[in-house]
């Protein structure tokens, strides 16, 4: 850049960065400074940039806003910075303080999201179900084998290789992990590594799969339960695992109750907590209820049973 030019950006810089100018934080100066760096940058491609600040021209502002068009909403932002920058710039053209009085660009277009249609959804949840079910066929038989095998119900008998997948499962189950011995040769020496017998039954995340999730079981697993209660990936995150069965397993519709946490909602964060408040209110306003009812039937000879409240349902079931 040319010093006359330069000399002038910098004063209309100083200016706009000034106490009382609008600039209340260093990252706003720090934005004034950026903008001012990539104008720079920009005049300097040109064929014949401009020398004083009464050579700028509207259409070096055009230009420097098509430049920075691929940032989208970005864009905007960098023209209020150096809109802003410039009309403190001293003996600039009439036609450039008109170009700097016009309203920003308009904010371009993005492209419309698309979401799931409902057969592709049905078909995410379908795979998330399928693959949770199997996951959970797996860890029932891996373990009924274990209990029967601490029973003394399975034997290994001749078969080393039962035996030694017996043992696997004992061991993942009280360690969460397979046998190690620490090296003391090589380059691995000090470090532990699975025992060479370990790999014949496979890779160690194969081996603690046999009585845990996967971590891909687990992404189906958080993809079903948004599929199933709609939350936010905030709330599904942070959901523990304990939860109550409100069906008491019974009945074909089956109802789990989870403790989530909504921050949001307040003092009504905990929602399980706040269902238990509201359920016992309505039970005590039942009892009340049903006390007046009572009353008022010995007053008039109706019948008490008939008059009686009857008992509210105690959740909303949800879809399985």
């Amino acid at each position: 850049m040319e010093p006359p030019l330069r000399e002038a950006l910098v004063a209309a810089f100083v200016k706009r960065t000034a106490p009382g100018a609008g600039l209340t934080s260093l990252s706003s100066m720090h934005r004034v400074y950026k903008v001012l760096k990539l104008f720079d940058g920009y005049l300097i491609t040109l064929p014949w940039p401009p020398r004083e600040i009464a050579h700028l021209a509207p259409e070096h502002i055009d230009g420097f806003c098509v430049s920075r068009e691929h940032l989208g909403s970005g864009m905007r932002g960098d023209m209020h910075d150096l809109k802003h920058l410039l009309i403190h710039a001293e003996r600039i053209t009439d036609a450039l303080a008109g170009r700097l009085a016009e309203p920003l660009p308009k904010r371009p277009s993005s492209p419309p999201r698309e979401s799931y249609s409902r057969a592709e959804f049905k078909r995410i949840a379908d795979a998330a179900r399928g693959d949770l079910r199997a996951a959970a066929r797996r860890l029932r038989d891996n373990r009924d084998l274990l209990q029967r095998f601490r029973q003394g119900q399975a034997e290994a008998g001749d078969d080393r290789l039962l035996a030694r997948h017996l043992e696997l499962l004992d061991w993942v189950d009280r360690f969460g992990d397979v046998p190690r011995v620490r090296r003391t040769k090589g380059s691995n020496a000090g470090r532990e590594q699975p025992c060479s017998w370990v790999t014949r039954h496979g890779t160690v995340a194969d081996i603690v799969c046999l009585l845990h999730l996967s971590p891909a079981e687990l992404a189906a697993g958080a993809v079903l339960f948004g599929v199933l209660t709609g939350e936010n990936p905030e709330v599904i995150l942070k959901a523990p695992a304990a939860h109550h069965r409100a069906d008491g397993y019974t009945g074909k519709t089956s109802t789990t109750i989870v403790d989530l946490k909504k921050p949001r909602r307040g003092r009504h964060k905990n929602l399980q907590a706040h269902c238990r408040f509201l359920e016992g209110r309505l039970k005590i306003y039942a009892a009340a209820l049903n006390l007046l009812t009572m009353e008022h039937a010995a007053a008039t000879g109706r019948d008490a049973d008939a008059a009686k409240v009857r008992t509210l349902p105690r959740r909303r079931q949800h879809a399985p």
